[in-house]
């Protein structure tokens, strides 16, 4: 990754960005106005945004801009699942005169055309969708008159069957299925309902059978988080005053989970990890967000930006993260273009890097700077993991301004950057290569 970013003190300005650690949440102008609940990218580029009214937001250069897609409803998209910039389910609720129950919004080429495909048991509502190939996929389900909690398919979606559920030492195997996870050669799902019990249901034969420990909290458990294959988190909570949110955590692949409770009150409906030390969890309906900078050993909470009711967070990587919640907002996690003078945390006033020209490009940019001075300037380019890709500039400049052509014919689409060093600065932007 690139290691490039002084860690700043938190701050809090107008409640309209929230800085901490290497970055901070702003606002992305979205143009709708309803609860948007769930965002998956499959890529540095490639992501989508569903909510409430059938809204289905895209982008493809990496959130910079989102446009509004077509769907068959107006009802309240509850899940989504896309496994790449291609194939992607979503799950909506239908009830009139013709059926009642979950339908299946199945795509193929990104969410341009959709086919439609009622669930196979009927009165049977699904709260998430996930696919591990384009045929073997999962629903998790809110209600079911057969009480089956897990269904699979292995057709792409148009037929589903009851998975196998088995309680280990649960009482309560059948509660709602929150969301699903897959960690090397297991399946995990979490979820469980308020004042009765957080379930984890964890699966070793690919789907077909599952078991369900609901020992672990006496609250739901919203969402997991895998730090590699053994050590897993698990966050949650009650919306009771007297409650704060619950944690579990394990670190033997959730064989068993240690529980605990933050002494912060409300319900932590998502979390997600920019890196292995920095995570992040939305409070929703509290307007807040707790962040942790040491792996989940303490948090601490900051209100949204504009008081926003968050519902779901992703990050794609360290340098790209997202926020979605109520009122249409999204949220983008920035990280600073100008890296901080490393000896006196000024900003430099001798050395100026331009934003490239154009930006998205193909194949060809100019990245433009300015040097007040004769030095040394090394200005080179990272792919998105920080592996350096090129070298643009590696000697003695004279004071004045330069304009570099950057030719990207053999690199493949996505978010690259170019760091200017100078003496002792470090200077970085991003650049979108769209194909």
């Amino acid at each position: 990754m690139l290691k490039i970013l002084l860690l700043t003190k938190f701050i809090i300005l107008n409640l309209s960005s929230v800085i901490i650690a290497q970055g901070y949440w702003s606002n992305v102008k979205t143009h709708v106005d309803v609860a948007l609940r769930n965002i998956h990218f499959t890529d540095s580029l490639n992501g989508w945004v569903c909510g409430d009214s059938g809204i289905l937001l895209k982008t493809n250069d990496g959130g910079e801009n989102w446009s509004l897609l077509q769907t068959t409803t107006n009802n309240t998209f509850w899940g989504m699942h896309f496994l790449n910039e291609n194939e992607g389910w979503l799950v909506s609720w239908l009830d009139d005169s013709t059926y009642n129950g979950t339908i299946v919004h199945k795509t193929t080429n990104g969410g341009k055309d959709w086919e439609d495909i009622e669930f196979t048991q009927p009165i049977t509502y699904a709260i998430d969708i996930f696919f591990v190939d384009s045929l073997k996929g999962f629903a998790g389900i809110n209600y079911s008159p057969l009480n089956s909690k897990i269904y699979y398919t292995t057709d792409g979606g148009y037929n589903w069957i009851a998975a196998d559920i088995f309680p280990n030492t649960s009482n309560y195997p059948f509660l709602p299925v929150r969301r699903f996870y897959s960690s090397g050669d297991y399946l995990f799902a979490c979820g469980g309902a308020i004042d009765i019990a957080g379930v984890i249901w964890k699966s070793s034969d690919s789907g077909f059978t599952w078991y369900a420990d609901s020992t672990v909290a006496p609250d739901p458990i919203n969402e997991l988080y895998f730090f590699d294959s053994l050590n897993i988190i698990g966050i949650g909570g009650d919306r009771e005053l007297f409650y704060g949110i619950g944690v579990i955590r394990s670190t033997d692949r959730g064989n068993f989970w240690d529980y605990y409770e933050l002494d912060i009150l409300g319900v932590a409906n998502s979390m997600d990890f920019r890196t292995p030390a920095e995570g992040w969890a939305s409070l929703g309906s509290t307007q807040t967000f707790i962040y942790t900078i040491d792996s989940a050993k303490t948090w601490t909470e900051i209100p949204a930006p504009g008081n926003a009711e968050i519902n779901d967070i992703f990050f794609v990587d360290s340098t790209m993260g997202f926020a979605v919640g109520n009122n249409g907002v999204i949220l983008k996690y920035e990280i600073p273009d100008t890296v901080l003078n490393v000896n006196n945390l000024s900003l430099p006033k001798d050395f100026i890097l331009h934003q490239n020209y154009p930006n998205p490009f193909n194949p060809e940019t100019i990245i433009s700077f300015k040097t007040a001075r004769q030095s040394f300037i090394s200005l080179k380019i990272f792919d998105i993991l920080g592996n350096e890709i090129k070298t643009l500039v590696n000697e003695v400049k004279s004071a004045g301004n330069y304009k570099i052509k950057f030719h990207a014919e053999d690199l493949a689409s996505g978010i690259y950057y170019y760091q200017l060093k100078a003496e002792d600065y470090l200077l970085t932007k991003k650049m979108i290569l769209l194909r």
